[in-house]
């Protein structure tokens, strides 16, 4: 894992993943079947997830200041196979973008 956004604790932000390349890897007519997200520590809300293929997103709020949060995607494709992704949010007070 070596993304890492920073996010202000008043923001809502979009994030996700494009899975262009896996799929591109393994070749195939396939599509994404579930998109299941998880943070760790609890404390950062995950909202309106969904998958536009070969996307997935989420929407990301709240959390604590000074908190590091790990945010992970895993998926599960139309042949069975799961795949799992992950990044750091480091959440702060008045971020400048």
């Amino acid at each position: 894992m070596s993304i890492n956004i920073k996010k202000d604790s008043n923001e809502i932000i979009r994030r996700g993943f494009d899975w262009t390349l896996l799929f591109s890897a393994i070749g195939g007519s396939l599509s994404i079947l579930t998109s299941i997200w998880s943070v760790s520590p609890e404390g950062l809300d995950l909202d309106d997830d969904g998958i536009s293929y070969p996307y997935t997103k989420v929407f990301l709020s709240g959390g604590t200041p000074d908190i590091v949060y790990t945010i992970s995607n895993k998926i599960t494709i139309s042949n069975g196979e799961t795949y799992e992704r992950s990044f750091a949010v480091t959440v702060q007070t008045n971020v400048m973008v």
